[in-house]
């Protein structure tokens, strides 16, 4: 009985290895970015004085995370609320865009979206019980969202 020879674990050519490279890559990026978008936000409420109404909202920090990240975040959150399936799920960079959107006993009849650069976007929700600023700017060191809801 010839018991097959061992491989030399060690003797990898450069064709095996770009192979394997190749093989391994989209693990890597997938493992990657489930990283990013799994970075905790570092989260404060927002007081406004007191003539701005009854306003109310959120900061959140989020590490080392892109624009992109923090909006697939923040749009999957949503989506249990009614103005949440109002949102545009993918986003163009640099391309202002304004929705209009049938006005419903919600009253939502507007989702106006600007950027200022392909790192900062401001979401302005218009609807009948008032206003609601969604802003995203991406920095250096992560991305900050703002949430100003503003009822009338």
């Amino acid at each position: 009985m010839k018991i097959a020879p061992v491989v030399d674990t060690y003797a990898w050519t450069p064709e095996m290895k770009k192979e394997l490279l190749y093989l391994l890559a989209p693990l890597l990026l997938s493992l990657s970015l489930s990283v990013h978008a799994a970075a905790k936000p570092q989260c404060e409420d927002l007081s406004f004085p007191e003539g701005e109404g009854y306003d109310f909202g959120t900061r959140c920090f989020w590490p080392g995370s892109t624009l992109r990240a923090v909006w697939r975040d923040f749009y999957q959150r949503q989506q249990s609320q009614y103005f949440g399936k109002t949102l545009r799920q993918n986003l163009v960079p640099g391309k202002n865009v304004t929705d209009k959107l049938p006005d419903d006993e919600n009253g939502y009849p507007t989702n106006q979206y600007k950027w200022a650069g392909k790192k900062h976007l401001e979401l302005t929700l218009f609807f009948g019980g008032g206003v609601t600023t969604i802003t995203l700017d991406e920095g250096e060191k992560g991305t900050t969202i703002i949430e100003h809801y503003s009822p009338d």
